[in-house]
């Protein structure tokens, strides 16, 4: 592989994206999530809050005070008309259905003050009969003239970094590098994509790379993982779709005494802002940055 490459065919980077799990990539979640339920097989639950985590977490939230309703466009109503439009209308129609008929919009919602991001959840779903939670989060940069800003999973997407110190050209097969890879594509899907140095594929090259990293899903304090997809819009945002099937949960009994005792629950996301520099240190990357949460209330009776 040549490091000024910035296009791939399609058919390279599906492969190289199967060969990594759906939690940690952008898009081919939706793809991996319908084949395996086709299946008949159950998602395993991967990731657990860390103490250290928490402790950072413990800042002063302040109630978010915005016409969420304004800035709303990228929902989930427009993501299964639009980027899982396969998924809705093809493999799961009665699933989606179900996901818009308990929509809620114009969520109750705190936040804490992130120097780089604001955070806003635009909607929210439970369906009961599913045990199942979906939700979209609406991510912008507070400094959009300075930042350019991407989610994190669409780093290294192909899973071909091998870390610091490793060769950038190797003559075997052309493949790992030591150098970031940034991969770029349209909201839907449907236009072109490019892979490359982030300096060579971002729209505006001559701003610092800004990465969201979301965290751990908790439920009125109680964790439980998700599956994601993210993609970035127009006007530069990043738009996270998250679907979390409470029943497989290690907490699963606890979870579902609160559904059956409650009308609505409370959801925090947890997230970090990094700024990337090429030749950052891989600590400072996967576990540096600002952290912070949103908390949203949702609906379940």
């Amino acid at each position: 592989m040549n490091n000024n490459q910035t296009e791939r065919n399609p058919e390279d980077v599906r492969r190289a994206i199967d060969s990594r799990l759906s939690f940690l990539t952008p898009d081919p979640f939706l793809a991996q999530k319908v084949m395996r339920e086709a299946k008949g097989e159950t998602p395993k639950m991967k990731r657990k809050m860390s103490l250290g985590l928490v402790i950072a977490l413990a800042l002063a939230l302040l109630t978010l005070s915005v016409a969420v309703a304004e800035i709303i466009r990228y929902n989930q109503t427009w993501y299964f008309e639009n980027r899982g439009a396969g998924y809705a209308n093809e493999v799961y129609p009665d699933k989606v259905q179900a996901i818009l008929d308990n929509l809620t919009e114009n969520i109750e919602q705190q936040q804490t003050n992130n120097s780089y991001l604001d955070v806003i959840a635009q909607d929210a779903s439970y369906v009961a009969d599913r045990d199942l939670l979906t939700f979209t989060v609406r991510v912008a940069a507070r400094e959009p003239e300075k930042y350019e800003l991407h989610d994190l999973r669409v780093l290294d997407t192909d899973g071909s970094y091998v870390g610091e110190g490793g060769e950038e050209n190797p003559a075997e097969d052309g493949v790992d590098r030591a150098n970031h890879w940034l991969w770029v594509t349209s909201a839907d899907m449907k236009g072109p994509s490019r892979f490359g140095p982030p300096e060579q594929v971002m729209n505006s090259p001559s701003k610092t790379l800004l990465l969201f990293d979301s965290g751990p899903v908790t439920m009125d304090g109680l964790t439980f993982d998700a599956a994601y997809d993210t993609f970035r819009v127009d006007d530069g945002a990043v738009i996270l779709y998250c679907e979390c099937y409470l029943n497989e949960s290690g907490d699963a009994e606890e979870l579902k005494t609160i559904l059956t005792e409650r009308d609505a629950v409370t959801i925090r996301v947890n997230y970090r802002a990094v700024e990337y520099h090429e030749g950052m240190e891989d600590i400072a990357l996967y576990q540096g940055g600002e952290p912070g949460m949103v908390e949203f209330m949702v609906k379940v009776k």
